[in-house]
């Protein structure tokens, strides 16, 4: 093998390794989004996040079927509508550990990291 080759692999890995450690710290000390919320509202209720669409809009007095429809549309858009978003807030309000509890996110599943 061509040693200029091998350098230039080594190169590409090592930059590809120190990008993938860079992104790892920004995560971990950014405080969560609001769907980065929904996902942890959902998983520690042991509910789905349409559920928790199902929930804001009946605190709300707002019909299923428009919690239906904006559900799709969180899902095609990534939007969020008013009455969910105040769940959220009334949950972080309620919960204030909610957010720091140390979550690693791995497929689907919310983790809680050990406090050693």
């Amino acid at each position: 093998m061509n040693l200029a080759l091998f350098t230039g692999i080594i190169i590409i890995t090592a930059g590809f390794m120190g990008l993938h450690f860079f992104e790892k710290q920004a995560r971990a000390t950014r405080e969560p989004g609001e769907t980065d919320m929904l996902f942890l509202l959902a998983r520690s209720t042991e509910t789905s996040e349409f559920a928790q669409f199902r929930d804001a809009a009946q605190s709300w007095n707002i019909p299923e079927h428009k919690a239906d429809k904006d559900f799709n549309r969180y899902l095609l858009e990534g939007y969020l509508p008013y009455y969910v978003r105040d769940h959220l807030r009334k949950a972080k309000e309620t919960n204030p550990d909610l957010q720091e509890e140390g979550a690693v996110f791995f497929n689907g599943l919310m983790l809680k990291k050990d406090s050693e």
